[in-house]
Formats: C-alpha cells, structure tokens, sequence
C-alpha cells in the first residue's frame, strides 16, 4: 500500500461514511518513513473537509499543514505542492487570513498567488488593499485573461465593497472596451446594466446612458 492508494481508499470510505479510525488504520498500513508520512499528510488533509466531527476539522488541519511544512524541507523539489497546501487549509479551513497570504507570497506564483492574496485581503475586510492587489495584477497582465478578470473583480469591489458607484462604472466601461473577446466581458456588461443601470456596447461601441 503507498500513499496514493491509502488516500483514494481514505476518499472511498468517507464516501461510504466509514469511521474515521478505521480509515487512519489503513495510512498506518503504508510502509514506513516518508511514503507514511505523505499517506498521513493526505488523511489529514481529507480529515479537515469531511470528518464528520466539524470541531475536528481544525486539528486535522493543523496536523496536515505540519506535515505538509516537514516535507517541504525535506523534499525542496516539491516545494510548491507542500506550501499550496500549507496555505489552502490555513485560508480555508483556519481562517487565518493573515498567515494564509505569508504562505502564498512565500508560494510566489504570479498572478494566481496574487489573486489570492487579493482573496484573502478581502475576507479580512481590507478592501482597499484588496482593491489595489488586483490593480497590480491587471498592471501587470492587461494583456491577457488575468488582467480582465483582476480588473472585473476591481469593478464589482469599487461598487460592492467601496461604495464608490462611479469608480465602478468606469472600470466595468474600461472591461468591456480593452477585453471585448473574453468571458468578462459579457459580466461587466450585465453588470453594468443590471446592477449599475448603465448600458454600454464596449468593444469599441459607443455609450448609452
């Protein structure tokens, strides 16, 4: 048994609401030395969405994100994979915002570590550093789908968020006329008319108010 199959049975016996001290009897199964340690980082991990304890989730958590740190340093190839999943259990399962966005700039995967620092910003309620975070992503991918989606979301914050409805008008204008081709284009349009009262072609169009 190595790690892989230890989690898929792991998933297969959450699936069929088996107990969890069963399925942690089978991880132990795995031969000793870094396979179990991998094999008990993927129970942990699983253990912090679906045991069926809520208040044991947390400390599955913690105990993958240890895990998941001591492999990281000893396998330095890798260490992308063990900080992604460092930095996902503490966001999402943590709540620790704060700790979260250190994983991922630590990750530095540009622009997707990016927007998720801007992610967490926002669940901290830091909506103005938020905003600028995905300023800085657009500035830097305004050529492609990132810098769309960045600006998107800028707009739906401007309004949402800042309550400054002008500000997002103008961002939402500025989707639609430099991203004609993508798929947030059609959001920003209907967002503009359906949440801002706005009617706008974009794409070289003209405007109607």
């Amino acid at each position: 048994l190595n790690a892989g199959e230890a989690r898929q049975f792991a998933d297969w016996g959450f699936n069929r609401a088996h107990p969890v001290p069963s399925l942690r009897a089978a991880v132990e199964r795995v031969a000793e030395g870094r396979e179990r340690t991998m094999a008990r980082l993927l129970m942990c991990d699983l253990e912090a969405y679906r045991h069926p304890d809520h208040a044991e989730r947390p400390l599955s958590a913690q105990q993958a994100i240890g895990l998941a740190a001591k492999l990281e340093s000893e396998l330095p190839e890798r260490q992308a994979e063990f900080l992604r999943i460092q930095a996902r259990l503490t966001e999402e399962i943590l709540g620790d915002f704060k700790g979260a966005i250190v994983l991922f700039t630590k990750l530095n995967q540009p622009p997707g570590t990016d927007f998720d620092v801007a992610r967490c910003l926002e669940k901290m309620g830091d909506n103005n550093a938020a905003f600028l975070k995905y300023g800085e992503i657009y500035a830097t991918c305004s050529k492609d789908g990132n810098g769309a989606e960045a600006l998107w979301r800028q707009g739906v914050m401007a309004n949402e968020k800042l309550n400054e409805r002008s500000k997002a008008i103008l961002i939402l204008r500025q989707v639609c006329d430099e991203f004609p081709g993508s798929g947030q284009y059609g959001n920003a349009h209907n967002y503009l008319q359906q949440r801002l009262d706005t009617v706008y072609t974009g794409g070289g169009g003209k405007r109607e108010r």
